[in-house]
C-alpha cells in the first residue's frame, strides 16, 4: 500500500506489455487504497468532531446546581482541558487565541453559577478588564467563606 501512496508504484506506461491488464489492476488497487484512506480519515474526523460537539454541549448545559465551587470548577476544567487537547498545537502558542479562550471560559463559568452569585457575576462581567478564571474562582471561594462566617455568626448570636 505504501508504495502506491509514496509513488514508488506508478501507473503502467502505454509501452508496457499487457498495458490494459496492468492498468486495470493498478486502477483497482489504487481505488482500494484511496477508499481505505478516505474511510479512515473521514471516520476519525467524524469522531473528533462528534466528541468536540458533545463537550461543547456539556459546557453549554453545565450549571453549578448543588455542586460546590471546587466541584463545579473541576468539572468545567476537565471539559475545557479535553477541548484544548483537540486544538491544533499552534493555537496554544497564539496569544490572541489564548486571551479569547480565557475570556470564553470566564463567561462560561460565571453564567453557569447559581443565582446566589448574581451580584458577583454582574460586577465581574462589567469590568473593563476581565479577570482570569483563577481570580474569579478565588473570589467565589472567598465569598462562600464570608457567607459561611456570617451564617455561623448569626446562628451563634441567635442562641
Amino acid at each position: 500500500m505504501w508504495d502506491y501512496v509514496s509513488g514508488t508504484v506508478t501507473c503502467p506506461k502505454s509501452t508496457d506489455n499487457d498495458y490494459d491488464k496492468l492498468t486495470r489492476m493498478w486502477n483497482i488497487a489504487n481505488a482500494k487504497i484511496i477508499t481505505w484512506i478516505n474511510n479512515s480519515v473521514e471516520s476519525s474526523i467524524g469522531i473528533h468532531l462528534a466528541k468536540r460537539y458533545q463537550i461543547n454541549m456539556d459546557l453549554r448545559e453545565a450549571k453549578q446546581g448543588e455542586r460546590s465551587i471546587q466541584e463545579f470548577y473541576s468539572y468545567l476544567t476537565e471539559l475545557w482541558d479535553q477541548l484544548a487537547l483537540m486544538d491544533p498545537t499552534e493555537l496554544a502558542k497564539d496569544r490572541t487565541y489564548q486571551k479569547l479562550w480565557e475570556e470564553h471560559k470566564l463567561v462560561e463559568l460565571l453564567m453557569a453559577l447559581r443565582d446566589d452569585f448574581e451580584n458577583l457575576r454582574s460586577f465581574m462581567l462589567h469590568q473593563s478588564h476581565l479577570p482570569t478564571v483563577s481570580i474569579i474562582v478565588n473570589e467565589l471561594l472567598a465569598k462562600k467563606t464570608r457567607l459561611k462566617s456570617l451564617h455561623l455568626m448569626s446562628y451563634s448570636g441567635s442562641s
